[in-house]
């Protein structure tokens, strides 16, 4: 099981293996009574700037990384 913070201030690629930055937060909320919460997106911080991914645009977490 990889927990959070295996991937906080990792590297982030793309599809095609290009750098987009690095993940500064996992962005999750709760639904219902579902003990676990949903992950909703991915902070990455760009450059200077940050940005929020939608965690449908995730295609693989990789903690070895």
């Amino acid at each position: 099981m990889a927990f959070i913070r295996q991937f906080i201030n990792k590297p982030v690629a793309d599809t095609e293996g290009e750098p987009v930055g690095i993940l500064t937060d996992i962005i999750a909320s709760r639904l219902g009574n579902i003990p676990q919460p949903a992950l909703r997106a991915l902070a990455i911080k760009r450059g200077q700037t940050s940005i929020c991914v939608p965690i449908h645009d995730a295609t693989a977490f990789d903690s070895a990384t």
